[in-house]
């Protein structure tokens, strides 16, 4: 056996054994050189792996990339009306369910935690962009 042969095992489980989609390995080295542009590469996979897949919410995306409840008025563009005193209220990310709900979302009950949480984020801070919605669920299962 080769150290490819062992490089490729983790791989090949996640993505045949346990039915991940695609699986990217991050190498250390090109960590410690330039970890911003390893950043920049995995959220464009995580982007291009996402494009076009539907988020299941009642939501409407706008140009800007955010996510709001139907229905919900979206917020003024421009200068804000003087004597606005609409204050910015920030979703409470109090744990709502264990770290392992994310993976766990065929069953019914994660599914329905990680939703709540998803339309609570939304409903307290949206139109809401969705990096942000993102990392505020995740925040609530951590």
């Amino acid at each position: 056996r080769a150290v490819g042969d062992c490089d490729e095992l983790p791989v090949a489980v996640l993505e045949g054994v346990l039915g991940w989609p695609k699986a990217t390995r991050m190498w250390l080295p090109d960590w410690l050189e330039d970890p911003p542009r390893c950043v920049r590469v995995l959220e464009d996979l995580v982007q291009a792996a996402t494009d076009g897949i539907p988020v299941g919410l009642p939501v409407e995306d706008d140009p800007g990339e955010s996510v709001a409840i139907a229905g919900m008025p979206s917020p003024p563009t421009g200068v804000e009306a003087e004597g606005d005193t609409t204050a910015f209220v920030a979703f409470d990310s109090a744990p709502r369910g264990t770290r392992n709900d994310p993976d766990n979302l065929e069953r019914g009950a994660s599914r329905d935690r990680m939703r709540q949480a998803a339309l609570n984020c939304i409903a307290a801070e949206g139109p809401v962009k969705r990096k942000r919605l993102a990392r505020g669920v995740a925040a609530a299962f951590d």
